[in-house]
Parts: structure tokens; C-alpha cells; sequence
């Protein structure tokens, strides 16, 4: 996602650590990385939610709307 090659990246069950890095390069890059209902994500976790699964989407800004549509929709 962050250099072009894919449009997105989407995520149902991932953890904190995979989470945080990949938000990071691909916002660096222009894009947009939320949960699947479009909430930012907060890093500032409690050691009880550390081992959380979150769901994620990364995409560019043209079609991340459409991502969280699509998989909301289902």
C-alpha cells in the first residue's frame, strides 16, 4: 500500500504490534490506516487490551471510504 503497488490492505484479526508500524509508513506515505469502522487508532494501550485483536484497513485516500463501505456491507 505504501508504495503504489497494492490499493489496500485489509486485516480482520490483527495485534497492537502489527497495528502500529504499518499505520506509520503507510500515513507517512499519503495514506489512510483505521479500524474497520474508520476510527483512528489509539497506541496508548493497557497491558490488558495489549493482546486485543484489532481489526485494520490501509489504503490510499481515493478508495479507503470505499474499503470501509465494502467491508461493512457484508
Amino acid at each position: 500500500v505504501a508504495d503504489g503497488r497494492l490499493g489496500a490492505c485489509v486485516y480482520r484479526t490483527a495485534k497492537i504490534w502489527d497495528v502500529a508500524a504499518t499505520s506509520l509508513i503507510v500515513e507517512e506515505a499519503g495514506g489512510i490506516a483505521t479500524d474497520s469502522i474508520s476510527n483512528k487508532f489509539n497506541f496508548n494501550v493497557d497491558k490488558e487490551d495489549y493482546l486485543q485483536d484489532y481489526s485494520f484497513v490501509a489504503a490510499n485516500k481515493t478508495i479507503h471510504n470505499k474499503m470501509i463501505s465494502f467491508i461493512n456491507s457484508k
